[in-house]
């Protein structure tokens, strides 16, 4: 044997269960931590919303403002319109 007592083996040992305890504590932690995280996270994305709705819903800003565009939004002046392809170009496409 490695020459020790049982003692000896377990006081050697100690530093490693601690820090399994550590980790486990630290982990039980961080999913208390994104739980709460995720929940403050869903009345922050409502909030958001009805900020958003009152822009849009504002006769000065609109979709078509300044202000919904600095929010991250694409504004209604900006957007492509789609182009529509005849029935003849989707066939082309397609093979």
């Amino acid at each position: 044997m490695a020459r020790m007592t049982l003692a000896q083996f377990k006081r050697r040992i100690q530093p490693s269960h601690d820090l399994r305890a550590e980790i486990a504590a630290l982990q039980k932690q961080l999913r208390e931590a994104i739980r709460s995280r995720d929940m403050a996270d869903r009345h922050s994305l409502r909030l958001l919303q009805r900020v958003v709705f009152d822009v849009l819903g504002d006769p000065d800003e609109g979709p078509d403002g300044e202000l919904y565009g600095e929010m991250g939004y694409v504004r209604a002046s900006a957007r492509r319109a789609r182009r529509r392809r005849s029935r003849v170009e989707r066939e082309r496409r397609s093979r």
